[in-house]
């Protein structure tokens, strides 16, 4: 039989996989549920029955070392029965009774007992047996060594303290609720769950119930998530946790309307804390509503945010700044971010700078400022799409602006000389500059292997070099050469997938669309239900060709498909590329951390402790 710890075990194991898998495939609405992860739990293949054993052989036998150390005649009867009865299930919290010392910003902090977990079909999880107070009061003694270590930032130390105490008291809720928060991002979802499983299996207080919900969600399990935020509202309408975890998981599954309902509702409740108006302001961003984003973030900063905060509100404001041309907050930001911004993040300061140019001599030396810097061909495209919106909108100034953007875009060939888009982009700058022959030869180019490329093992070289080639033949036949420049036998076709409610299913038909003879390329627009656009050779293939191939027939998802029409040349070539969705230049601060919490002294002293008789510890 494979006990608790060797489930969870397989547990974490299963869910971090398949989360791995639907980021790789792009797809962040790949949604895991936690009866799935059950389903682990409660088989036994013999398989896997010695794989778990082995593996977690010490960590079992030490706790088992440390429960029988700490369990009185009674409850060492008691953990006997249990562990013949329980069955691992499903957990979610009911309206908890409410205590007369609250705990903070968990109201109404009720412990947990296994009458309260479960859904109506459901048996209930069974709770660890009790610990001694004399075990409760070690653990919170180390626990507090452990907060003088996070406090300098020793998070190796503070972890080490914290397992101690875990193994000082293994039922007791508030060291693994500890460890979950220290592990959700130094040693990944997967320990961290574990942790938190374990935690609401104690007697407990709302904070656990929110950390083993918000981890549950980041294991793409948000209908189980959902069902424990809603819970957690209902228990304590005054909890933000809850309630942006319940915003998150709408979100996660594709309703961004009922998910800014939540926020508008948090916003309207004049929020004073000021990590619950970052949370708020980074989720408003994800939704696309930057103008309350920032009106939120701006809020926070007004309320005296602790520096950790402080620095995260600043650098996601910034960046909506930048994204938004807000010229006066770059302006006025640019300072207080520019010390604190990691390696990537600088990218939004290169692009501020270039934004703030108003003259074609100003953005010149902001562009040539930003070549002392690693930038990649994704930001340089970023500056000839700025360069070229200053073309459109001073005429007087169009060449300098379009020779500005042509510049951009010959940095970006140059650091990826292989990429379709960014040779379409820099021709269609010499068409639109007048050079017809400039841009033909750009089209016509061979496309060089990178430095990378070329370190890379004799046979993936060798692919390189036979991929590069084919796709160099196709664009260059596309394009040929007449006595008005060239001619184009280029054509488009727009398609989407009305019933995905994610972006991996129509890129996944992407990638099948590509290997068709006759298409150059299909590029994907931006949103969740995005529009794709076929690019493909009118004499090799057509619109019917390509959706009656035996592999789109084989698609189980129903394509709404336009009507294909010409490419003229180069230039409208290069307008289907900038319609392309872009890619996010850097990480925005990671908010994670911000929607768990760390339990305090004060925590741990309001607090009840295990067993069927609870004592304040």
């Amino acid at each position: 039989m494979l006990d608790f710890r060797q489930r969870l075990f397989l547990t974490t194991a299963l869910a971090s996989t398949i989360s791995l898998a639907a980021a790789n495939a792009g797809s962040t609405h790949t949604e895991l549920t936690e009866k799935q992860i059950h389903s682990v739990q409660m088989s036994e293949p013999a398989s896997t029955t010695e794989t778990a054993k082995s593996t977690d052989s010490a960590k079992s036998t030490e706790s088992a070392k440390s429960t029988e150390s700490t369990k009185s005649t009674e409850s060492a009867k008691s953990s006997e029965s249990t562990d013949k009865t329980a069955k691992p299930a499903e957990t979610t919290t009911a309206a908890a009774p409410v205590l007369s010392a609250p705990i903070p910003g968990n109201l109404p902090a009720g412990i947990i007992t296994s009458d309260h977990l479960g859904n109506d079909d459901e048996e209930p999880v069974a709770l660890f047996p009790a610990e001694s107070a004399e075990a409760i009061s070690k653990a919170n003694q180390l626990h507090e060594k452990a907060m003088e270590a996070f406090k300098r930032n020793n998070i190796e130390e503070a972890i080490r303290f914290d397992e101690e105490a875990s193994k000082a008291a293994p039922h007791y809720w508030m060291p693994h609720v500890a460890l979950a928060y220290l592990y959700s991002n130094y040693k990944g979802g997967g320990p961290a769950l574990e942790q938190a499983q374990s935690a609401i299996q104690c007697q407990h207080p709302a904070m656990a119930d929110n950390t083993h919900a918000a981890l549950v969600a980041t294991m793409h399990a948000f209908g189980s998530a959902m069902d424990k935020f809603k819970q957690l509202a209902a228990a304590d309408p005054t909890s933000w946790r809850a309630q942006v975890g319940l915003a998150s998981c709408y979100m996660n599954k594709g309703d961004a309307k009922s998910a800014n309902s939540i926020l508008d509702q948090l916003s309207a409740a004049n929020l004073k804390e000021p990590a619950a108006q970052l949370v708020v302001g980074n989720y408003y961003k994800k939704t696309g509503e930057l103008t309350k984003a920032k009106d939120v973030l701006k809020q926070g900063l007004e309320n005296n945010p602790e520096p950790k905060i402080k620095e995260k509100l600043l650098i996601q404001l910034f960046e909506i700044a930048v994204n938004t041309d807000d010229r006066a907050l770059i302006a006025e930001l640019k300072p207080k971010v520019s010390p604190i911004l990691d390696a990537r993040q600088r990218a939004w300061l290169r692009i501020g700078n270039i934004k703030l140019a108003k003259t074609p001599v100003e953005a010149k030396l902001a562009l040539q400022l930003a070549e002392g810097d690693t930038v990649t061909d994704t930001e340089y495209r970023a500056y000839s799409r700025i360069f070229d919106k200053m073309a459109s909108e001073n005429p007087s100034d169009k060449t300098a602006w379009l020779k500005l953007a042509k510049e951009a875009m010959t940095q970006a060939l140059a650091d990826k000389p292989a990429a379709l888009q960014n040779k379409a982009l820099l021709a269609a700058f010499d068409e639109q500059l007048g050079d017809k022959e400039a841009a033909l030869k750009i089209i016509k180019a061979p496309s060089p292997t990178s430095q990378l490329e070329q370190d890379s093992d004799v046979y993936l070289a060798s692919y390189y070099k036979k991929m590069h080639k084919a796709q160099d033949d196709a664009l260059s036949k596309l394009f040929v050469a007449d006595k008005d420049g060239y001619k184009c036998f280029a054509q488009a076709v727009d398609f989407k997938i009305p019933q995905a409610n994610c972006r991996c299913k129509v890129n996944s038909a992407r990638s099948m669309i590509k290997t068709l003879p006759g298409v150059l390329d299909a590029i994907v627009g931006p949103g969740d239900i995005p529009t794709a656009t076929i690019v493909f050779d009118n004499r090799k293939i057509s619109r019917d060709g390509i959706f009656q191939d035996p592999k789109m027939k084989g698609f189980k998802d129903k394509f709404q498909v336009d009507n294909e029409r010409p490419i003229k040349n180069i230039v409208e070539l290069a307008e289907i590329y900038k319609g392309e969705e872009q890619t996010s230049l850097a990480a925005s601060p990671s908010v994670q951390l911000v929607m768990l919490q760390y339990p305090t002294a004060q925590d741990a002293a309001v607090a009840v402790s295990v067993g069927s008789n609870p004592q304040p510890n």
